[in-house]
């Protein structure tokens, strides 16, 4: 997917993604990273056929946030563990929440593992230039095209524009609001 052209690799990313009956997003904490992506699940929400079932995998304290999240379906909250202590009780949620695409907004190498312990068979990450940490390259199979900015907020509506949402500008309050 690297080599091609990024709407073809955003047609194609949606593609996968609508064919899902569960599309998962992980963005584990702190609650200020968890409020800078929020506009991914408003932005995807509405290309994703309405039978489609959209759930954050979130820590405890971001968790209480996503509740309130209308664009959610569910919040599946991981607590807080050393990873090797938690993997057979996060492997256990995640399965049962038949989560079959998720994107990673994290980009380091927890979120991988969330994401291949949920057993989804599209697993949508950054690219190489993009990643946090290398280790994130493992857990995900589909690979996004290099993003023009750093910055939270942008890289998510930037992800949604190339999933196909209409281009926002600058101004994206209007997600905030109910």
């Amino acid at each position: 997917m690297s080599g091609e052209p990024r709407a073809e690799v955003g047609a194609a990313l949606l593609g996968e993604l609508r064919r899902a009956r569960t599309v998962g997003i992980v963005r584990l904490g702190s609650i200020g990273d968890v409020v800078a992506t929020l506009p991914f699940a408003e932005l995807l929400r509405p290309l994703l056929p309405p039978q489609a079932r959209l759930v954050w995998v979130a820590h405890p304290g971001p968790a209480r946030l996503l509740e309130g999240v209308a664009a959610l379906d569910e919040v599946i909250i991981l607590p807080r563990a050393t990873v090797w202590s938690a993997i057979p009780r996060w492997r256990r949620c995640l399965r049962e929440a038949g989560i079959d695409a998720i994107v990673d907004l994290h980009g380091n190498s927890k979120s991988a593992l969330v994401a291949l312990l949920t057993g989804a068979r599209v697993r949508v990450g950054y690219s190489r230039r993009d990643c946090r940490e290398s280790l994130n390259l493992l857990g995900t199979n589909r690979k996004l095209p290099a993003l023009a900015s750093g910055n939270k907020t942008r890289r998510a509506m930037e992800i949604a524009e190339l999933l196909g949402h209409p281009p926002l500008g600058s101004n994206a309050g209007h997600l905030f609001h109910r």
